[in-house]
């Protein structure tokens, strides 16, 4: 992996676990 596409996915991947962490206290709160 080159470090501009580390530049990329990371914030890419620390995103997707606070969309999927916001959809699991969602799920909860229902």
């Amino acid at each position: 992996m080159t470090g501009k596409s580390r530049l990329i996915i990371e914030p890419l991947q620390a995103a997707h676990e606070r969309s999927s962490f916001a959809c699991g206290t969602l799920a909860l709160d229902r």
